[in-house]
């Protein structure tokens, strides 16, 4: 198999489980999925899918979108196979916290690619997305 085709593959296959870690936070909380998330940027993996800090918040970035657009238009951009799972969080989120969060992601991600401790990193940014959920800024 080719190298990018390699590194999509590793990609969407943690894309898969990025999706099960946003939809659960509340459940799983945002400490235990930076520690999982952590394991992706340093595990062996990590090079052949070329998954780092900078993708993880461009992920984020987009999940939050798709929230605000669903929010606002009801129009799903990124994700539309996960338009009832969207949807669903969607409904529990204040379109002020989602913003809010949204713009906060835009801040992290200029900083996304300095040797920051990646755990503190991680669990910073799965800490807003959580308290955006309960709209708690």
């Amino acid at each position: 198999m080719p190298l990018l085709a390699s590194a999509e593959a590793g990609q969407l296959t943690k894309l898969d489980e990025f999706y099960r870690d946003v939809q659960q936070i509340d459940q799983t909380g945002p400490v235990s999925v930076a520690g999982r998330w952590e394991t992706w940027l340093k595990g062996e993996q990590a090079s052949e899918t070329n998954l780092d800090k900078r993708t993880l918040v461009i992920w984020l970035q987009k999940w939050v979108f798709d929230l605000l657009s669903l929010k606002l238009s009801g129009k799903v951009w990124y994700h539309p196979h996960k338009h009832k799972e969207l949807h669903a969080i969607a409904a529990r989120a204040s379109l002020m916290a989602l913003f809010d969060c949204y713009n906060e992601l835009l801040r992290i991600k200029a900083v996304a690619q300095h040797p920051l401790n990646p755990r503190l990193f991680l669990e910073d940014l799965l800490s807003r997305y959580a308290r955006t959920l309960k709209g708690v800024n």
